[in-house]
């Protein structure tokens, strides 16, 4: 178990509201295969976005299920503001709430659709059995989240500078299967893929990770400021996995998930 300072999430991703789409590229990525997973056989009556930030996707579950009453839910009040002017004709429900203790009833959903939002969670096994909760029988839970060795190259880079820890540790797939059997849905997928990003200069993608308000490390001591000198050995240390093509890579563990309330 992670120990997460809520409010400290919150407040990073609703400073990046304004700007999150037009540099959410690994979201888009990941969220647009995760649509593949929707379930078509089925017509859910109430849907869930869980973590839905600026509202991409809940329009894109508008556009799949066009009869489902839409819920909305995100920790970040900013991106819950801007989702919901931007979309004021969608007809959705916004609401602010935590994943962990969803301000919904019992058995009201029939499938809950999440991207690249419950790692931000302390405990798997708490948003398993949350969603668990609030699933009718027979409803779904498709989701993709971030596992261990997200940001390796990083990471190592990192340490090779100083001894903080400046990228988070994400739990495994062996945490998540655990997590599953605990929460007494059925795992119809489990699957991990890695999704690399390039980028030329290393500070494209810490400055991308700033904009999505993805730089908060859950679980660590300030490491007080990053000097200038301390930057340059991070560069350094970064430049051994420079490839073939003259790009920096960053390497995201994603796991992919498909579950059913029985």
């Amino acid at each position: 178990m992670i120990l997460v300072d809520k409010e400290k999430v919150a407040r990073s991703f609703s400073r990046a509201a304004q700007q999150y789409d037009s540099v959410a590229k690994l979201q888009r990525l990941v969220g647009n295969r995760l649509m593949s997973f929707l379930p078509s056989h089925v017509e859910p009556r109430v849907i869930l976005d869980l973590g839905c930030g600026t509202g991409y996707f809940t329009t894109k579950l508008a556009r799949v299920y066009e009869t489902s009453q839409l819920l909305a839910c995100d920790i970040a009040m900013g991106m819950l503001q801007f989702a919901r002017q931007r979309y004021q004709k969608l007809g959705a429900t916004w609401l602010s709430g935590d994943a962990e203790q969803l301000p919904i009833r019992s058995q009201s959903v029939d499938l809950v659709f999440s991207s690249l939002a419950i790692q931000w969670c302390s405990s798997p096994a708490a948003v398993f059995s949350e969603i668990s909760r609030v699933l009718r029988p027979g409803g779904y839970f498709v989701f993709t989240t971030l596992g261990a060795g997200t940001l390796n190259e990083l990471r190592d880079a990192w340490s090779q500078v100083d001894s903080y820890n400046h990228v988070n540790h994400y739990p495994g797939m062996l945490a998540h299967e655990k997590a599953i059997q605990q929460s007494g849905l059925e795992q119809l997928m489990l699957e991990r893929q890695p999704c690399t990003m390039h980028y030329q200069e290393l500070s494209q993608l810490t400055r991308e990770l700033k904009s999505l308000g993805a730089n908060t490390v859950l679980e660590a001591p300030s490491s007080g400021l990053t000097t200038f000198r301390r930057l340059r050995r991070l560069r350094q240390a970064y430049e051994r996995y420079r490839d073939d093509d003259g790009n920096l890579p960053a390497t995201y563990q994603v796991i992919y998930g498909v579950l059913k309330k029985k």
